[in-house]
């Protein structure tokens, strides 16, 4: 219980910390925002008067660390603040954007952490198999290759040459499936490589061989192998989740879903600093709960690991 609270702590700080150095990037980018706010409003000839005035409208005018102090109370309160590009609250704006990503994000995940595991299991077992050493080279050949350059060739054949499946847009579940392809492909082929390694490792460990010599069933030596993994296992889970965030962020500018990532490149385009700064801050908030999850299910997992005091909380193992 100490350990927990200590985590929701650090994880505040970190919270804190993340927020104040996003506030001081988006201060120091390019470009203003009160001038492009008056362009947006039709206003032909900029002078400092209208500047002045677009920067006290949006709220710009004052010094960094007050406004950061707003922005922290009225965060902790659900309020991210108003976006300057059309006026509405940041937080509406967020939720009407969440659903098509959830769809991306769980949509990919059923199907994905599944057959990754699966396959990487079958292929860590039968290791000198030629079907295994097939299915792992394909899958370091999909590795190496960007997800956008496979997202325009999905396009360019199943959308635009065969008209298989829609590519703009998310007005239905048809629209995913190109996009939840591409993830699996990618996410699915790291997952392969990193599982089917250690079940391969497990092969040539004294109990799975004990159980092979005892003619134990195969459920029973695939609880002794996932027993002996769990922890790795449980990280890779952890990392495809965070790693889908990225990747989701680039196919939904490509496939043009009106999700979180296509909000955040349109709110960098248009230097809505509440908008980037309550997209990102959700994000990375989701990374971080990932994390803090993952170090008390690996805690719990493996008797071994423990919570290092002297590293900063990592896990590390017992001697």
């Amino acid at each position: 219980m100490i350990n927990i609270v200590k985590h929701i702590i650090k994880l505040m700080i970190y919270l804190l910390i993340i927020s104040f150095i996003l506030f001081i990037l988006l201060e120091n980018t390019t470009g203003n925002p009160a001038i492009q706010y008056l362009h947006e409003h039709g206003v032909a000839q900029i002078t400092q008067e209208r500047i002045k005035f677009a920067q006290d409208k949006l709220g710009l005018s004052q010094a960094l660390p007050v406004r950061y102090v707003q922005w922290v109370g009225n965060a902790c309160t659900g309020n991210l603040g108003t976006s300057f590009s059309n006026g509405e609250p940041v937080t509406e704006r967020i939720i009407k954007a969440t659903a098509p990503t959830l769809k991306l994000i769980l949509g990919s995940a059923m199907i994905l952490f599944p057959l990754g595991y699966i396959i990487g299991y079958i292929c860590g077992n039968h290791p000198n198999h030629l079907w295994s050493k097939v299915t792992t080279r394909i899958a370091q050949i999909i590795t190496s290759l960007p997800e956008y350059w496979l997202a325009i060739i999905f396009i360019y054949y199943f959308g635009v040459k065969w008209h298989l499946f829609p590519f703009v847009g998310s007005n239905s579940w048809a629209y995913f499936v190109l996009p939840i392809t591409i993830l699996v492909l990618v996410e699915g082929s790291h997952m392969i490589l990193l599982s089917s390694h250690l079940f391969e490792q497990t092969l040539y460990s004294q109990p799975y061989q004990l159980a092979q010599l005892r003619h134990f069933k195969l459920k029973d030596r695939i609880y002794l192998q996932l027993k002996e993994i769990l922890a790795p296992l449980l990280t890779i889970t952890i990392n495809n989740f965070i790693h889908l965030f990225s990747r989701i962020i680039i196919l939904e500018v490509i496939f043009s879903i009106s999700g979180l990532g296509k909000l955040l490149i349109n709110g960098i385009n248009m230097r809505d600093y509440p908008l980037i700064q309550g997209i990102l801050m959700m994000i990375i908030f989701i990374i971080l709960l990932l994390n803090f999850f993952g170090d008390i299910l690996l805690e719990k997992s493996d008797p071994r690991l423990k919570m290092s005091k002297t590293l900063g909380g990592h896990i590390t193992y017992e001697n």
